[in-house]
């Protein structure tokens, strides 16, 4: 396991200039908030959906964007933790981050063959690629937005089309991680608290469930941000590479209601993908276990654990700290006699 993301980290380097700035979002005309009832999955339904993933056991998570150049370090400081969170530790101011991390982004030696390859050797069924993390950037050619690595960067290359291509070649099912609540990139969504004083932060302005005393904040940005950019982008992933999973993550910092126009949005386009539980957890067609576990309890009849080989999700150079392979053979085990998944 540690020789697989070993090869992996040795992609995420990046180089040259070249920046275009994102197009502003357009507000757009919001789906109506749909009822939780109406979202939750029949078994039936349910059962058919999740045939594919109730065989395969075994899947790769990828944490890939701009911030893997960046390696954990920011202005000679070296942090440790989650690398894809670089921007959010160092507070890297919007336009630097775009300039400086975005903008000379060239990852010439991504090989969506040799990823794919690596997977399937390890007995993988199924892989995972961040589309856009809670930086904001697409690593995919979107038009909703140009903040994406085919306009933005030196790079210019779609690396979600070629992934997408290499694993249908290969056997493998495709699924795509979207930040659909946290958006440091933006002005209107949450999380951004040191360029713009907006709720979701680490300083957490109005608290945790921050609309609650902030309904101005929701009505004017944050929907905004919800109906002009996320649900356009996940339609247009959706549209483009027809994945075969959505992977959702960090529902608290939007309320219920918007996660659930969210996945409604989905649903209505790709009523056959599967959806994890971190948008709506009660309408979710598995559960997802917390960051990193080292131990599984008792879990609902679908269910993925998402360990990783060191500390980050992403590469991180300056955590060197790696779980052995021993370590990783035992969960695997665990996870699929208690019949589970492992997405690492």
């Amino acid at each position: 396991m540690k020789s697989i993301m070993n090869s992996i980290a040795a992609f995420l380097c990046a180089g040259s200039l070249l920046f275009s700035f994102p197009s502003t979002l357009v507000a757009q005309k919001c789906y109506p908030i749909p009822t939780l009832e109406s979202l939750i999955p029949q078994k039936e339904e349910l059962d058919q959906r999740m045939k594919w993933f109730d065989e395969v056991r075994f899947g790769m998570f990828i944490h890939w964007g701009v911030y893997s150049s960046l390696s954990g370090t920011w202005n000679g400081i070296r942090y440790q933790g989650y690398g894809e969170h670089i921007q959010r530790m160092a507070k890297i101011p919007i336009a630097e981050y775009r300039e400086k991390v975005a903008g000379t982004f060239n990852p010439q030696q991504f090989s969506a063959k040799e990823w794919v390859k690596l997977a399937k050797d390890a007995g993988m069924g199924y892989l995972v690629i961040t589309a856009k993390h809670h930086d904001g950037f697409a690593m995919y050619d979107s038009e909703v937005s140009d903040y994406n690595i085919v306009k933005a960067t030196p790079f210019g290359r779609d690396p979600i089309r070629e992934l997408e291509r290499e694993c249908r070649k290969a056997g493998l099912k495709f699924g795509l991680y979207y930040s659909q609540a946290f958006d440091w990139g933006e002005k209107d969504a949450p999380g951004n608290d040191w360029d713009y004083r907006n709720p979701g932060g680490d300083l957490l302005l109005n608290g945790r469930d921050w609309w609650k005393k902030d309904s101005l904040f929701l009505k004017e940005h944050a929907r905004k941000y919800v109906c002009g950019k996320a649900i356009p982008q996940l339609e247009e992933l959706i549209r483009k590479y027809r994945p075969d999973l959505i992977w959702f993550d960090t529902p608290h910092k939007l309320p219920e209601e918007e996660n659930l126009r969210i996945v409604a949005a989905v649903r209505r386009l790709a009523p056959n993908v599967v959806i994890n539980g971190r948008a709506v957890e009660a309408c979710a067609d598995y559960a997802s276990t917390s960051d990193r576990p080292a131990e599984f309890h008792v879990m609902p009849r679908y269910w993925e654990g998402i360990p990783t080989t060191n500390n980050s999700f992403a590469y991180n150079a300056n955590d060197t700290v790696y779980k052995s392979d021993a370590h990783f053979v035992r969960l695997l085990v665990k996870a699929a006699a208690r019949g589970g998944n492992i997405l690492t």
